[in-house]
């Protein structure tokens, strides 16, 4: 043919790996070039054609043929041309297959299945090429190498075919795809599973990778095909035979586990096909026989799916089995249950005889395998447990030892270090969680046996300790045991925690005493240990409310060398912490030992031991404590044996400028308002502000952070302690803070960049919110200036910058428009709006009125707009009589500004945020109606919403009622029609 002089020459270069880059370039080109040809199709049928072809050759032609059979040119053929492509197929198997080299061609054999197959597909079978599968049938004679051909078409017909139905979306190829399949099931799967069955029978022991291959090749035609012609008695006793040969073994298992899996909608039917399998029978000596011999492997294995482990594989597939067919036997009785009768009965009975082999998978060393177990059997075992009463619960007992014991950490494989932790350590807490879940559920459907079963693992963990033979992962594995089990207390026992630690005769009461005084935290110094002690003290901090002698030992437990003391800095983190959750809720219980408290924190504060986050849970535990001291006097005392170290910090950095001190300034603040907060959590809303020896103390703290504030608030890390620290002051001082504010926003405002303007904006939206429950006189006069520094820094040039949600300039102007709109709605709710006016052209006011008027009509969905109306409301009730001009403003610009809020795209009448946009612009419109007449406001908004003469009449009566519950309709109406 022309044309393709160069074809074995480009071929051979192309696919060659020592030919040059170039030269091979040029080659591929080439190649390409050809698939363009005219008479392409022929030349690749020829070269089929020939008795001894190059296999290289042979596999770009099947390639290429490939490509074509894929796309429209094969669309084109009448029968006899699809007839002849088919022959020149079959012949190739069976003349030119066979003499290819077995080891090193499998890549053309692979893309002939897949040739032979898509023709298959294409040929209108059944109607066409019906004898397919008899004419293949003739390769099984002729040896090993026509068998894995004949395999190699069948794993073909079910990726080509079979599969792609899940994902087919052209309903001419899915109805052809279903057709080929149906007909192959009805038609043609007795003889070829009967097939599948000789050449495994034959070849299992002379060549097992055949009967592998034939396994892998299977697997996937269990989901479609009649499962009774694989669920003979042959088949199984084939298949676990198959399970004690090291070679075949995993692809056996592998098989059943599809087997198992087949979905069978009757529970009666699928309960049969178990028994068929004999898995009750069969896999708990399997499970036996893999634990014993691979417990070692297990027991030392870091990876969580065994693959890359010498039998690891076969392990993991055997799990996998086992519990799908515990997954279905639980299933299948908690189906069976609306039935009742012999059925059930078997269920039951198959379920009983798999259940200890799931407990020993549970129990099993590898915590993949466990968790598997417990996330996908046990606790559906459990549940149907729980459901159904009637049902033994003999094996209990035996699971809350496995879930005690497989708590532990293996100390030897697991890296305690965070750090340094890896996907095996992720994987032992992943296991850790299921077996906390499993302990739970079962300490609800038992409460004695959950209660025995705790208090006997803590004592003889109390009991090692004694005789110091307790090492850490057991000890941590108790109290972890301890702590879980007080989440079911209310369950367990049927009263509250508080009530069940009153009573002191209880076990559980007996238990913590022995744990807190047991000292295990301080003897086994283990960090994980220590954290999972602390947290047990936490769980159960009601029992030293009710145990007054133990409130010392809470002290110590908590900042002595099991806690705050503690080598590692993780348990000294938790301790603080702990002790600042404890302190809240036992406050008046720790009065008493304020005294020790002040000397242990002042102890470790010095030590310099201590992370800032733990020091400031120290500070703040302390400023729970002396807040609530009795006096004045006394709890002025304790503050000032706190504060005064970091107040001389701070004059020394302020007496002394240098970045230098950046730190210290920055650590001391934060410490400040740590101890600020627990004066903050004694004050409600209506309690005003502190007064007296401690509100001089605040301010002296005020004072002293306003020269901070000044030296150092180009600092962002300061700058964001001192806006930390001033909204501690609003909530403590309320109005005694004013006389700050001014120099604190001056400074703040002066470096803060767009990002953090919201953060400072927030600020006088505070003390306005806090300034409600005190009689100030002078709000307008205080918060003009404070406000006009906020607007000469950020002016509407910034707010008019909000283009995209999508960009990160454009959500952080949406935040500074949200914090605007906060303050003014705090403002106007403060009936102090005057604040912004001098004159109608006054700078101030109208950048409020550009920023609300933004706010109503901007993004995001319609978030701030009911606000934005709400202030412009205020203004409005305050502003209409009184303001030359502004009644012609709320004419011209906001009636219609409430059409255009309504035109969004995003305004919706039946969300929520739209619906609360249409409420307050209802309340606008009826105050004006009221305000400017309802002939004069009728003409203004009939002229900005365009209503139409017959829309007029029911405005003006939805108005006339006064009420916004109809002007609400009225609006919903309006946008239905898209009248606006």
């Amino acid at each position: 043919m022309e044309g393709f002089g160069d074809f074995q020459r480009a071929v051979g270069v192309a696919h060659a790996p020592t030919s040059a880059i170039a030269l091979r370039q040029e080659a591929e080109s080439y190649l390409a070039s050809l698939k363009a040809h005219p008479q392409i199709w022929e030349f690749c049928v020829a070269t089929l054609a020939k008795p001894k072809g190059d296999p290289v050759e042979t596999f770009w032609c099947f390639g290429t043929l490939l490509d074509m059979l894929n796309g429209e040119h094969y669309q084109t053929f009448d029968d006899a041309s699809k007839a002849a492509f088919e022959k020149v197929l079959v012949d190739w198997a069976n003349n030119v297959c066979p003499s290819l080299d077995p080891t090193q061609q499998s890549f053309v054999k692979n893309k002939f299945a897949q040739v032979l197959v898509t023709a298959f597909m294409l040929s209108g079978y059944p109607k066409r090429w019906g004898n397919f599968f008899h004419e293949l049938y003739g390769l099984l004679p002729k040896g090993p190498q026509m068998i894995l051909l004949w395999l190699r078409i069948l794993e073909s017909i079910d990726v080509i075919i079979v599969e792609p139905l899940r994902a087919i979306r052209d309903q001419a190829a899915h109805a052809r795809n279903t057709l080929i399949k149906d007909s192959i099931r009805q038609q043609c799967f007795p003889q070829i599973s009967n097939t599948w069955f000789h050449i495994m029978s034959e070849y299992h022991q002379t060549r097992p990778d055949i009967a592998c291959q034939c396994m892998q090749v299977i697997s996937p035609y269990f989901a479609w095909i009649d499962i009774a012609l694989v669920s003979t008695e042959d088949w199984t006793n084939m298949l676990y035979y198959f399970v004690s040969h090291p070679e075949l073994r995993e692809d056996a298992i592998k098989c059943l586990t599809e087997l198992c899996s087949k979905k069978v909608e009757d529970k009666g039917a699928k309960l049969q096909l178990l028994c068929a399998l004999k898995v009750g029978e069969f896999l708990p000596k399997v499970v036996i026989a893999v634990l014993n011999e691979h417990g070692q492997l297990l027991a030392n294995s870091t990876d969580e799916f065994l693959v890359d482990t010498d039998g690891g594989g076969f392990v993991s597939s055997v799990a996998d089995l086992c519990l799908r067919v515990g997954q279905e036997l639980i299933d299948i009785v908690a189906g069976l249950y609306t039935t009742g009768g012999p059925v059930l009965d078997t269920a039951k009975a198959m379920m009983g005889s798999v259940i200890p082999m799931l407990l020993d998978l549970t129990a099993c060393g590898h915590p993949g395998i466990s968790k598997k177990a417990c996330e996908y059997s046990i606790r559906r075992y459990i549940d149907i447990l729980k459901r159904h009463p009637d049902l033994p619960r003999t094996y209990l007992p035996r699971l809350l030892t496995i879930v005690g014991d497989r708590i532990a950490i293996n100390a030897h494989l697991y890296n305690a270090d965070p750090a340094a932790a890896g996907d095996y350590e992720a994987l032992v807490e992943a296991l850790r969680k299921q077996l906390y879940v499993v302990f739970k559920n079962v300490c609800s459907l038992e409460r004695d046996l959950g209660i025995e079963f705790t208090v006997s693992r803590v004592h003889a963990a109390l009991a090692s300790l004694a005789a110091g033979t307790l090492q850490w992962p057991q000890a941590e594995a108790a109290l972890r045991l301890l702590h879980v089990f007080g989440e079911e207390l209310f369950r367990v026992y049927g009263s509250s925690k508080a009530m069940l630690m009153k009573q002191s005769d209880t076990p559980l009461h007996k238990l913590l005493t022995d744990v807190f005084q047991s000292g295990v935290g301080v003897k086994l110094q283990h960090h994980l240990l220590g954290i999972t002690f602390l947290e047990v003290l936490e769980r159960y901090s009601a029992y030293f409310v009710h145990t007054p002698n133990a409130r010392p030992l809470l002290l110590e437990l908590t900042l002595g060398q099991g806690g705050a003391g503690h080598p590692h800095p993780l348990v000294r983190h938790k301790a603080c912490a702990t002790f600042c959750s404890l302190v809240k809720p036992l406050k008046n219980e720790l009065l008493s030992c304020v005294d020790e408290v002040t000397r242990q924190a002042q102890r470790l504060l010095a030590s310099n031991t201590l992370e800032m986050t733990s020091r400031c849970h120290l500070f703040e535990s302390i400023g729970v404590l002396i807040a609530k001291t009795d006096g004045q006097v006394c709890c002025h005392e304790y503050l000032k044996i706190m504060a005064q170290p970091l107040f001389e910090t701070l004059r020394g950095a302020v007496q002394s400028p240098s970045e230098g001190h950046a730190q210290h300034v920055t650590n001391s603040v934060d410490y400040l308002a740590s101890l600020s907060k627990g004066f903050s959590g004694l004050l409600s809303p209506t309690m005003g502000r502190l007064q007296g020896d401690v509100a001089t103390t605040w301010k002296e703290a005020c004072e002293l952070l306003v020269k901070v504030s000044e030296l150092y608030s180009h600092l962002l890390p300061v700058r964001e302690k001192v806006l930390m620290f001033v909204h501690r002051m609003i909530d403590l001082l309320g109005s005694g803070v004013r006389p700050y504010m001014i120099p604190f926003m001056r400074d703040m405002l002066r470096h803060t960049e767009l990002g953090d303007l919201p953060k400072v904006v927030r600020v006088p939206t505070q003390l306005l919110q806090r300034l409600k429950n005190e009689v100030v006189d002078d709000v307008d006069e205080y918060f003009a200036p404070l406000i006009q520094r906020i607007f000469a820094t950020t002016d509407t040039v910034w707010l008019e910058k909000i283009t995209s949600l999508r960009t990160e300039q454009g959500r952080e102007h949406i935040e500074l428009l949200k914090a605007y709109v906060a303050m003014l709605v705090q403002a106007s709710e403060l009936e102090c709006v005057r604040i912004f006016l001098t004159q109608r052209s006054n700078a101030i006011l109208n950048t409020v009125l550009d920023s609300l008027q933004k706010g109503c009509v901007s993004p995001p969905e319609m978030e701030i707009a009911p606000y934005c109306y709400k202030v412009l409301l205020r203004m409005a009730q305050s502003w209409y009589t009184t303001v030359p001009g502004f009644s012609d403003f709320l004419a011209s610009q906001i009636i219609p500004m409430t059409a255009y809020t309504v035109s969004r795209p995003d305004y919706n009448p039946h969300d929520m945020k739209s619906s609360n946009v249409a409420e307050q612009i209802a309340q606008m419109c009826l105050f004006l109606c009221t305000s400017a007449g309802p002939e004069a406001f009728m003409a203004c908004f009939s002229s900005a919403w365009r209503l139409s003469p017959e829309q007029q009449q029911p405005a003006m009566q939805a108005f006339a009622s006064g009420k916004s519950k109809e002007v609400k309709a009225l609006i919903r109406g309006l946008v239905a029609s898209g009248k606006r």
